[in-house]
């Protein structure tokens, strides 16, 4: 009897649990800087647990720089993708990451090649990601209307961030499902947009801006982490 127990609690031990940690958002910082070759600043989050930093950055000059690095703790992200505004082609923004940020303030930074009179930075930070493949497939988009939307394949379980910017207009409202998590700028430059949505199969997300403007940004799926639980074999000699 011992060793039935025994070996239908492995059985129960070895299947996969098909549980995912829930991707959560953590915490959420902005930035601005004017005539400028960096933005960023302190970001502090609240939890660590299989976590992840996305990073948008956008920027303006009439000559556009390139983006030479972004750190978050002094440690090197990584593009996720970038989309310049390709109109004026004076305005870029892009998407980077960082896997496995560590607890307590840190410093995240955006520096470009040559000043820009215009940079922008949100970061925001979330558990529950999957640590070795965070991301599913990046989209991008440019536009010209009052909608500024792109269309990310995702999946249940899954998170879709976004990151966008649109020109020198008054305002920009989140898309219904979303949860903003950025909306700032000035009609003297340009807006700097991020927002989140559970995922599933098709995904849209979108801005309705207060007049046809010009607009470009970036989606993406972020990953859950999973966890299965197996069996090991007893050094008694009851077991699997």
């Amino acid at each position: 009897m011992r060793k039935i127990l025994a070996w239908s609690l492995c059985v129960l031990l070895v299947l996969p649990s098909g549980a995912w940690a829930a991707i959560a958002h953590d915490a959420t910082t902005t930035f601005t800087s004017n005539n400028s070759t960096t933005v960023g600043g302190s970001h502090t989050p609240v939890s660590t647990t299989n976590g992840i930093a996305m990073i948008c950055v956008s920027f303006q000059r009439g000559t556009l720089p390139t983006v030479t690095g972004v750190t978050y703790g002094g440690n090197a992200a990584t593009l996720v993708a970038a989309q310049t505004e390709a109109s004026s082609g004076q305005r870029r923004i892009e998407l980077w990451r960082y896997v496995g940020y560590s607890a307590g303030a840190s410093t995240v930074t955006a520096t470009m090649s040559a000043i820009t009179n215009d940079s922008r930075l949100h970061v925001s930070t979330y558990t529950g990601v999957d640590q070795s493949t965070p991301l599913g497939t990046a989209v991008t988009f440019n536009t010209f209307a009052t909608t500024a939307s792109v269309t990310v394949t995702s999946a249940a379980g899954e998170l879709v961030v976004d990151c966008d910017l649109t020109d020198a207009i008054a305002s920009a409202t989140v898309g219904a499902g979303q949860t903003q998590r950025a909306n700032f700028g000035d009609t003297g430059n340009h807006l700097h947009l991020g927002s989140e949505e559970a995922g599933a199969a098709s995904v849209v997300m979108s801005w309705t801006v207060s007049t046809t403007a010009l607009s470009a940004g970036i989606g993406v799926p972020l990953k859950p982490a999973t966890s299965t639980t197996a069996c090991r074999l007893s050094l008694l000699g009851v077991g699997c």
